[in-house]
């Protein structure tokens, strides 16, 4: 299969948008936010040849890797094969190919594995007419092939195998072609992988032509997630692209899955569902024809499966148009890794994956290959387990033209549950009592607590990761509305009050100087402090609203803060100070021409009269005579048409209603002409 250039790509590449994401501040830990990694290992077939595709498909469990070839010409053109590889060594352990492999069967185009056996789907098999499709099981010890599998209701063209999963003795297939509601309205099917019995079909509620049900698959922990795609009703309209939840024992539909934006920028579903995983009760989507950047951006989504509430929507800050991110997707233990197969970072279409927090949303790492060329497709699969992240890159050329090939990540696994920082299974206030003394540099973070803590993957420990925490053991994750985009606090004395535009969960402050700090905060929020960090956080989900935050003594400066939504986001504060006594600054320049500036400060609401005199007492000019709140003036005198000479400038301050002089200065100034 080839994958030509097209005008179309190249003109919608040349598109873009840029996203700028703030990273806070405070206990660091590596590897950085977003940083690009290499691959460990490069994975190629022994007997690799030309239009192979070696990398269509790939699935990893503990120590091996299947790797799905589905062009590979063994038993005539097209008919396929499939791999297995060591991830430690990369050594090629197995060539899978079917006992009765024919041409076009396009054995490989679907692998997964799972307790020692490997899946491998031919869509393209004939034996219940053509294109009706087989899936095949191997012994992954042995390379041996254990069982052959077809639906009992098989027909030509169901293309039975596009799509596969295994887990726990069961065997989950997709047949996206299937006419049971219709011309290619799809089905799945469910099998005893010990047997080869067929249990169940698995059927969505409603159906129609080209709703290809079945297009993706996953299944964990019981459930079996399915994608289907936008199907157009003469009359009706378009029903857009679901994923749709089946519980494995009774094969009863437990749930639908959509994007809070279904028809996005017109892309009408934008392929939502394309790719599907699922893993610890989290489902992950791949929508890889999202127009989030123009056209065919690509996005993914983080469903929780129990309740079908989407808890996240993700693309990449450096998303183009026509990458594609999303068009493949894997999620384990936390994290969630992303293909995008277009993306041009190594040349057109060179391709890229990205590694993804699953609870929060962000970005960890952004995978590309080092001999990564223009039109390799890398990312058009991936697999990710315990820490290593495979990818499929089907079009790279190293054994002929679109020969494939694939790269294996070690990456940091997240282990454990993000916000368990006491790692007793649950997320509770003692875990944010434990981030928030590492957020403050009371406590030496261990090396497991530095990865549960950080909730946002952004590098640092600070408020925001208590805030995300805090926000869990609330509502389980439910980000609320009305974020904050900008904060500010003034300065007044010994006082600090505090302003914001949405709702802010905590505040995290650096200080110097030993100086006391009291805070004044409503019921619900709590309060912690080190010798240079404060932080100020809702323990009952409500929002600080604007008052005086804390009093503080003459001996302890606020040196900047940030303040946290309750969606984990972060914004800097502008810390504005007021003065503390009134006070009349020396005039500069003195001597000047053609102006000079004087400056002052008031540090109550007053009436404040600023007057110029000449050395007669004379008045001269008044700069200013009215109520001026507290804070720092500045007012410019021009002497134009005054001789040159000495002239006094006095400050005089009185009450608002000018009934009691507060302070007066005097001030000598000098023009010269």
């Amino acid at each position: 299969m080839k994958y030509p250039i097209t005008l179309e790509k190249i003109f919608g590449k040349l598109r873009t948008y840029l996203l700028i994401s703030l990273i806070g501040f405070s206990a660091t830990v590596n590897p950085l936010w977003g940083d690009t990694i290499n691959e460990d290992i490069k994975l190629s077939p022994t007997d690799g040849t030309s239009g192979n595709e070696f990398g269509k498909s790939i699935s990893i469990e503990n120590d091996l890797i299947a790797i799905g070839a589905p062009y590979d010409d063994e038993y005539g053109d097209d008919s396929g094969s499939a791999y297995l590889f060591d991830k430690n060594t990369g050594l090629e352990l197995f060539n899978l190919l079917p006992s009765d492999g024919e041409a076009g069967d396009e054995f490989g185009f679907s692998i997964a594995i799972s307790n020692g056996i490997v899946a491998v789907g031919a869509p393209k098999d004939d034996d219940n007419g053509d294109n009706s499709g087989s899936v095949y099981l191997f012994d992954a010890s042995t390379g041996t092939q254990l069982a052959k599998l077809t639906a009992n209701d098989a027909e030509t063209g169901d293309e039975f195998g596009n799509s596969i999963a295994i887990d726990n003795g069961i065997v989950a297939v997709g047949a996206w072609r299937a006419d049971e509601y219709g011309d290619d309205s799809g089905a799945a099917y469910l099998f005893n992988a010990s047997t080869g019995n067929q249990l169940n079909i698995l059927l969505p509620n409603t159906g129609n032509n080209y709703q290809t049900f079945g297009v993706s698959i996953a299944m964990d922990g019981g459930i079996v997630a399915i994608g289907a795609r936008t199907y157009f009703v003469p009359g009706q309209g378009y029903t857009y692209a679901k994923a749709y939840l089946f519980d494995v024992p009774t094969g009863n539909q437990l749930n639908v899955l959509q994007a809070d934006i279904e028809n996005y920028n017109g892309d009408l579903g934008g392929h939502f569902a394309d790719a599907i995983d699922i893993n610890n009760g989290l489902v992950a989507v791949g929508a890889p024809n999202r127009s989030v950047f123009y056209d065919f951006s690509g996005a993914a989504y983080v469903f929780d499966a129990s309740t079908g509430q989407q808890l996240h929507f993700i693309f990449p800050a450096d998303g183009h148009d026509r990458d594609n991110f999303g068009i493949s997707i894997s999620i384990d233990n936390g994290g969630v890794a992303i293909g995008a197969h277009q993306d041009d970072d190594n040349g057109f279409n060179s391709g890229s994956a990205y590694l993804y927090n699953a609870l929060t949303g962000a970005e960890i790492h952004k995978l590309l290959a080092s001999d990564g060329e223009e039109l390799d497709l890398f990312g058009a699969s991936i697999a990710f387990d315990n820490g290593i992240i495979a990818v499929g890159a089907p079009a790279d050329n190293d054994n002929g033209e679109n020969s494939g090939s694939a790269y294996a990540f070690e990456v940091i696994p997240i282990e454990g549950i993000l916000g368990d920082v006491n790692d007793d299974g649950a997320i509770n206030v003692l875990d944010v009592i434990i981030i928030v003394n590492i957020a403050i540099s009371t406590v030496e973070p261990t090396d497991y607590q530095l990865i549960v803590c950080d909730m946002n993957s952004d590098g640092s420990i600070n408020v925001l990761d208590v805030i995300m925490t805090v926000n869990i053991i609330l509502t389980g994750g439910k980000f609320k509305d009305d974020p904050v985009s900008s904060a500010l606090i003034e300065i007044f004395g010994n006082q600090a009050k505090f302003n914001a535009d949405g709702n802010v969960a905590g505040i995290q402050l650096q200080l110097s100087g030993n100086g006391e700090l009291i805070p004044n905060l409503p019921v619900g929020w709590k309060f912690a402090r080190s010798e240079n960090t404060a932080i100020f956080y809702s323990m009952d989900g409500s929002s600080l609203e604007s008052n005086t935050l804390f009093e503080f003594t003459d001996d302890l400066q606020i040196q900047s803060g940030i303040a946290g939504d309750w969606n984990g986001k972060g914004v800097e504060i502008n810390l504005t100070s007021f003065p503390k006594e009134f006070g009349l600054f020396k005039p500069f320049p003195n001597p000047f021409n053609p102006a000079t500036t004087i400056s002052y400060a008031i540090a109550e609401n007053s009436h404040v009269s600023l007057t110029v005199f000449n050395l007669t007492g004379k008045e001269i000019a008044k700069l200013f005579d009215s109520v001026q709140n507290e804070g720092y003036y500045s007012m410019s005198w021009n002497p134009e048409g005054l001789a040159s000479g000495t002239y006094f400038v006095e400050l005089g301050v009185f009450s608002t209603d000018k009934s009691r002089l507060i302070y007066s200065d005097i001030s000598k100034v000098v023009f010269m002409k």
